[in-house]
């Protein structure tokens, strides 16, 4: 087959990143790269939502083991092991680039496969299941925590202006919150990215100016204040116990999470062998040491025994205890702003309120997005139902996991709404899956570098041992010190440990059953060491029904010139007539290693 088929404009919004080359005959080729190591800095730190969280997590820390004294220190323990995994994962970035939107799960299969003596089929694909759930962990629970976050940001809006939201009133809202949200993935609609980055910078702004604001307020002292939470700025700096760090380190992981979606921008990426792996480092870095130790120890320096609440039996709350119930960073903006900005503290505390409500509505975007894109692949791959496969004939977009993914946020989000401590509970199970997976991305560095001549003793032997040691450390620390702390922190984690429980068992469940699964007798399917690859005939039968391949490659989340390899790779074999037994394999094996 010689002859070309000239391509028709693509439906789906998200090809308007295509060009046509000049001479190109009409064909669209790949997605403009454009962004450097700039670029994807910033788009990097658009997808970790850079400084939004900490109004929503530090009150919810504030009530936990650790919360009156070891915060800063638990944050600086997290963003440690945060660098060191993200030190692994630039690794993987470099030597597979072309990982796209599967990210860790592309990793697990090559850090095995791509080797001159590949491990066991069976290795690699529990590799693959492993860290597919681990995933899954996290990115499923991760968007119910931030509609559960939003739905009280929003309620707590409305209440200062003498809106009082019931309960429910409040499982609405966080409907109404799950189903636009699902609505907007569903259609693959994602905003530009020029306005991502604007957004996020403002926020960074904003929160720059509160936390100079909090710290002029405890320099100057208008309010006279004579008790302070902190007596002294060292004091929030040095743990007061090992155990409350660890254990506020095991909350503060979630805030700085999210840089292993960089590979996402590969496409767009004019070098990404080596921008995506520094972009990755250098976020996080500005995340953490800019967005969030600063936010940090400037709200814990400027929290006295001023700033109260009113417990519902009519007792008053002061200082850290405060925070914890329920008014948050709320009260504490509002004090500051009344006392530096001659009384417009409520109007400070309104404007970043609603800054911080659409960084955290297009974060949830994001991760609903980055988990229906790993459920796509298991699907692809027959380890989970293959209703998570399914994709939208307009859009081409996996609607229906978009739309179970919302269901089951919406369930953990009115749950979290409900009850603090059980969103509490939510946040450590999603932490857990953190944790789980970034030990994986650790252990598939070393085994990804074993043996090669580009082998470095630090960089792939020490550095991914420490991050292995160190994720699988905050795991059992919050299981063992959760219980035997009491209180908060006792039902905080008893929930978490059952939910972990829950989800690992509906995981080994269909793992279990996915291992037993054999391809449809009659379905032409192509054999990678064990792995289904009917993407490839897919791809096939799409463009020569005369598709383009930026709709193609969108639908399955692969790029554009990978979709225009497989036609050609299939289209020769499907000429050939060669049989898809051991051959068959071989060679896919071998175009594999190729590409």
């Amino acid at each position: 087959m010689t002859a070309k088929i000239r391509m028709i404009p693509a439906k789906d919004p998200s090809s308007s990143k295509t060009y046509t080359a000049p001479d190109s005959g009409g064909f669209v080729s790949a997605p403009r790269k454009t962004l450097g190591l700039t670029g994807i800095t910033l788009k990097t730190m658009t997808l970790m939502a850079p400084g939004a969280l900490v109004w929503v997590f530090f009150p919810l820390q504030a009530g936990q083991l650790g919360g009156s004294g070891d915060m800063w220190a638990g944050t600086i323990l997290a963003l440690g092991i945060a660098l060191i995994t993200a030190l692994c994962y630039a690794e993987l970035s470099r030597a597979f680039p072309n990982a796209g939107g599967r990210g860790s799960y592309f990793f697990a299969q090559m850090a095995f496969l791509d080797r001159e003596r590949p491990f066991h089929p069976a290795i690699i694909r529990a590799a693959k299941k492993v860290t597919g759930w681990a995933a899954h962990l996290y990115y499923w629970v991760y968007p119910g925590v931030l509609v559960a976050f939003l739905t009280s940001l929003i309620v707590s809006l409305l209440e200062q202006f003498g809106v009082d939201v019931l309960i429910p009133g409040r499982i609405i809202l966080a409907g109404m919150i799950v189903v636009l949200a699902a609505m907007l993935t569903g259609r693959g609609i994602s905003g530009s990215s020029f306005s991502a980055v604007v957004v996020n910078l403002l926020q960074m702004l904003a929160l720059a100016a509160v936390c100079g604001f909090a710290l002029l307020f405890r320099w100057q002292n208008p309010l006279g204040i004579a008790v302070w939470a902190y007596a002294s700025p060292e004091r929030v700096l040095f743990p007061a116990s090992f155990a409350g760090m660890l254990f506020q380190g095991a909350f503060a992981i979630l805030i700085l999470a999210g840089f292993e979606s960089s590979t996402s921008l590969a496409a767009e990426a004019v070098t990404p062998q080596r921008d995506i792996s520094r972009g990755t480092v250098l976020s996080l870095l500005l995340q953490g040491l800019f967005a969030y130790l600063l936010a940090y120890a400037a709200f814990n320096l400027a929290v006295s025994d001023r700033l109260t609440a009113a417990t519902t039996g009519g007792g008053l709350l002061s200082g850290i205890q405060a925070v914890a119930s329920g008014t948050g960073l709320t009260g504490l903006v509002v004090q500051i702003g009344d006392a530096l900005l001659a009384g417009n503290g409520f109007a400070l505390m309104i404007v970043l309120s609603i800054t911080c409500g659409i960084v955290l509505f297009g974060l949830l975007l994001a991760a609903i997005n980055m988990g229906v894109r790993v459920s796509f692949m298991m699907a692809q791959d027959r380890e989970i139902p293959a209703v998570m496969g399914i994709l939208h004939e307009d859009f081409a977009t996996p609607y229906a996991a978009v739309w179970i993914l919302a269901a089951v946020s919406g369930v953990i989000a009115v749950l979290g709404t409900l009850d603090p401590l059980v969103l509490s509970g939510f946040v450590l199970a999603a932490n857990a899956g953190v944790f789980l997976l970034y030990a994986l991305i650790c252990g598939m560095t070393a085994a990804a570098f074993r043996g090669k001549p580009g082998f470095r003793w630090i960089r792939h032997g020490i550095l991914p041992a420490a991050g292995i040691l160190l994720n699988s450390g905050m795991i059992a620390a919050w299981i063992i010190l959760g219980p035997m702390a009491g209180g908060p922190s006792r039902a905080s984690a008893l929930s978490a440990i059952g939910m972990v429980g829950v989800w690992g068992a509906i995981g080994g469940i269909f793992l279990f059953m996915g291992g037993r699964r054999q391809p449809q007798s009659g379905r032409r399917a192509i054999y990678l060491d064990g792995e289904v690859r009917l993407r490839h005939r897919q791809v096939y039968d799409r463009h020569r029904r005369g598709e383009t391949f930026a709709s193609i490659a969108n639908s399955l989340l692969i790029s554009q010139q990978r979709a225009r390899e497989i036609f050609h790779h299939y289209e020769a074999w499907v000429e050939s007539g060669d049989s898809m037994g051991e051959a068959g394999a071989a060679r896919e094996q071998r175009a594999g290693r190729a590409n």
